[in-house]
């Protein structure tokens, strides 16, 4: 079951990982860093107009390394399982803390915190049943309604 639990997890992060509004912030962070990391190591350069001492290697690895951590750093955010959050998935999750209490995540509803644990839980992924993706209908109204209520207590 292990086996089948794991393979969920990754299929999980993938999923995400090519997830339009994902891939959309990566290749803009990208860009972005990319050109200033390569206008920085490569100034002289540029300058000089004398592209051909610019590996076309280390230009590349300069735009792929932001796009991978831009990524990592979305699908990890994503999929973190932190009470008040809303869950995009269907599926169980087990208190890291306590590893007693298993919790049932819901499409859409909000993540509760652990009985046991209360401010210091730290769910993890055991069993996903479905996915959903960012452009759900549920999960933009809670949110849009998030956005709401945090203007409200701030202004």
């Amino acid at each position: 079951m292990q086996n089948t639990n794991t393979h969920s997890v990754i299929r999980l992060y993938f999923q995400l990982a090519i997830d339009r509004n994902i891939v959309t912030r990566a290749l803009r962070t990208s860009l972005i860093v990319g050109l200033v990391l390569n206008l920085i190591s490569n100034y002289h350069n540029v300058i000089s107009f004398s592209l051909n001492n610019i590996s076309s290697l280390t230009v590349l690895l300069t735009f792929i390394v932001p796009y991978l951590v831009s990524t990592f750093s979305s699908v990890a955010s994503y999929s973190s399982f932190r009470p008040g959050n809303v869950s995009g998935i269907d599926g169980i999750l087990k208190c890291k803390n306590c590893k007693i209490v298993d919790f049932k995540a819901s499409i859409g509803e909000e993540i509760e915190e652990c009985p046991n644990c209360k401010k210091n839980t730290k769910w993890g992924l055991i069993t996903i049943f479905s996915i959903v993706k960012r452009e759900n209908d549920i999960l933009k109204i809670w949110h849009f309604l998030q956005g709401i209520i945090l203007n409200l207590s701030c202004g």
